[in-house]
């Protein structure tokens, strides 16, 4: 089965606060559930407000004076199509450049990647690829549409399979969010590995029914199967 990156994500891992999966860490790529070092806010249209911005710099050490340094770097290299909205790096230098530059002092961050299938790197397109001029095409859809496969990657390392949902706009759930867990794994019979993430996924098509159903109690947007890896 062939692959295609789906961008590239600073994740800093941290215990779930909710739900029957409360307590666990988990690899997701998923802001709704890790820290995301290319959050919303690091985008200088975004109007954070001041409850948001303080949560910011407590949870990062940083200060006012570098917000506004990250905000700027972010913009210039969004406009250089390095980074996509939202959250997304489009190529693994400039993500690293970014933590190098501004999160040098943050620990335990990984720089992690998600690989679709050609399957659902098609059908993500075809819902979101924006059909006027005056509409700005999603990170995660922008790279997708460059069809760089997984065998160009030497220096990253399988994690397992997330289940996401994405937005518009970019963003994405997992399927911790909706506290689907057991469910998944006695209906698909599906095993998590120590990651909090699936090895293997045998039925594609009965998977992707279950995730699609609104019925079973995920989001109500598209959900597709994520490749998740580590990058060395």
């Amino acid at each position: 089965m062939t692959y295609y990156l789906a961008g590239y994500y600073l994740v800093r891992p941290k215990l779930i606060s909710f739900g029957p999966d409360k307590g666990k860490v988990v690899q997701t790529c998923s802001s709704c559930i890790n820290d995301n070092l290319l959050d919303t806010w690091a985008y200088s249209w975004t109007i954070p407000g001041k409850k948001i911005e303080k949560e910011i710099k407590a949870t990062f050490h940083i200060t006012d004076d570098e917000i506004a340094a990250i905000r700027a770097w972010v913009d210039k290299k969004f406009e250089e199509k390095k980074i996509g909205w939202a959250d997304v790096f489009l190529d693994q230098e400039t993500a690293l450049t970014y933590k190098q530059l501004f999160f040098a002092h943050v620990p335990n961050v990984q720089l992690m990647a998600i690989y679709l299938s050609e399957e659902d790197a098609i059908a993500l397109i075809s819902e979101f690829e924006p059909q006027q001029s005056n509409i700005g095409e999603m990170g995660i859809i922008h790279i997708l549409n460059k069809r760089i496969s997984e065998h160009e990657a030497t220096n990253e390392e399988t994690l397992g399979y997330d289940f996401i949902g994405v937005e518009v706009g970019g963003s994405f759930h997992t399927f911790y969010c909706n506290n689907v867990t057991e469910e998944l794994l006695s209906k698909l019979g599906l095993t998590l590995n120590s990651l909090g993430l699936f090895d293997r996924v045998d039925n594609w098509k009965q998977t992707h029914e279950y995730l699609n159903d609104e019925a079973n109690g995920l989001e109500p947007v598209p959900w597709v199967i994520a490749k998740t890896k580590l990058v060395r």
